[in-house]
């Protein structure tokens, strides 16, 4: 029982560390490109 619990926590958090991370590596790119372009312009 207790080996599923710890398995079940492990899971989801690497799934919300996974979403956290896809989410600030896609924000990172948009700041990126928007300084880029800024700075051509």
């Amino acid at each position: 029982m207790k080996d599923a619990l710890k398995r079940r926590m492990c899971a989801f958090l690497g799934c919300f560390l996974f979403l956290g991370a896809i989410n600030w590596f896609r924000n990172h790119d948009a700041y990126f490109y928007d300084n880029k372009y800024n700075k051509n312009m």
